[in-house]
C-alpha cells in the first residue's frame, strides 16, 4: 500500500522487538544488579551507621570520663595544695615549739646548775657543821671527863667534899 514489503516490515518488526527483548534482558540484569548493588549498599550503611552510633556512645562515654579524670585531676591538684599547705603549717608550728622547748630546756639546765652549786654549798656548810658539831660534842665529852670522875670517885667515897653547914638567922631565931 504505501510501497513498504509487509514481509520487510515484519522482519524489521521481530528485529526491533528481538533487539528490544535483548535490551530488556540487559535493562532487567543491569537493574537486578543495581538492586542487589542498592542492597548491599543499604546494608554497609545500616553497618556504618551501626558503627557510627557505637563509635558516637564510645566518644560520649569517653568525653564523660574525660571530664571525670579532669575533674578528679582539680581535685587532686586542690588536695595536694592543701596537704603543703598544712604541712607547712605544721613544719612552722613544730619548729616554733621546738625553739620553745630548747629555751625552756635552757633555763632548766640554768636552774639545774644553779640549784647543784646550792646544793654543794648545803653540803659543805652541813658538812662544816656536822664537823664542828662533832668538835663541840667531843670538847664537851672532855669536858664532862672531869667532872664525871670526880663524882664517880665522890660517890666511891674518896673525895667527899665538905658541905659547909650555914644556918641563916631566920631559922636560928626559931
Amino acid at each position: 500500500m504505501f510501497g513498504f514489503n509487509k514481509a520487510d516490515v515484519n522482519m524489521y518488526l521481530m528485529k526491533l522487538q528481538q533487539e528490544f527483548a535483548i535490551k530488556e534482558q540487559d535493562f532487567a540484569r543491569k537493574l537486578e544488579n543495581l538492586e542487589k548493588e542498592n542492597s548491599d549498599l543499604k546494608e554497609k550503611y545500616n553497618s556504618t551507621q551501626a558503627e557510627l552510633n557505637s563509635v558516637k556512645n564510645e566518644f560520649a562515654y569517653l568525653k564523660g570520663k574525660e571530664q571525670e579524670i579532669e575533674q578528679m585531676s582539680e581535685s587532686i591538684g586542690t588536695m595536694y595544695m592543701v596537704a603543703m599547705q598544712n604541712a607547712q603549717e605544721i613544719i612552722s608550728e613544730a619548729e616554733a615549739c621546738a625553739r620553745e622547748i630548747n629555751q625552756i630546756s635552757a633555763l632548766r639546765l640554768e636552774a639545774a646548775s644553779k640549784a647543784e652549786e646550792q646544793l654543794k654549798t648545803i653540803k659543805e656548810s652541813i658538812k662544816n657543821s656536822a664537823e664542828q658539831l662533832a668538835e663541840d660534842i667531843n670538847s664537851m665529852t672532855l669536858s664532862l671527863e672531869g667532872p664525871k670522875n670526880r663524882l664517880a670517885e665522890q660517890l666511891e667515897g674518896k673525895n667527899l667534899p665538905e658541905i659547909p653547914m650555914v644556918l641563916k638567922n631566920e631559922d636560928t631565931q626559931n
